[in-house]
């Protein structure tokens, strides 16, 4: 790698001492670099103004939407469970029991959640 070459070439005798310890901080790199950067899709952590909301922007909802589809067929899911388990949720201070079927109870009967996206209401502008 690149960074194998560089510690090599400027620093010889660090590079030879802690061979194991540069090699490992080079995974870790490498390892960091794929989570956060998406060369295929053309994106990264900074792409978008704000990646973690989709209460107030699209968010992930951008491409998961169900409607995204790839020359092989292959749908991009919006399905809030491919990153998301809901653990514990509270309304008013007390605990509630989430939904079975979305993992999410929301404090407004609002119908199916799988049908809607946060941001469909959730605007950012007041509601």
């Amino acid at each position: 790698s690149d960074l194998d070459a560089y510690y090599l070439t400027r620093y010889p005798g660090l590079y030879a001492k802690k061979r194991v310890v540069v090699k490992t901080a080079i995974a870790e790199v490498q390892r960091i670099y794929q989570t956060n950067y998406f060369p295929e899709m053309k994106v990264n952590w900074q792409t978008h103004l704000n990646n973690i909301g989709h209460l107030y922007s699209l968010g992930c909802f951008r491409c998961h939407d169900g409607q995204h589809v790839s020359r092989e067929g292959k749908v991009i899911k919006k399905d809030c469970f491919i990153c998301h388990s809901v653990v514990g949720q509270e309304e008013g201070g007390k605990p509630v029991k989430p939904a079975k079927e979305t993992g999410f109870r929301h404090p407004v009967e609002i119908g199916d959640l799988r049908e809607v996206t946060c941001s469909s209401c959730h605007t950012g502008g007041g509601m």
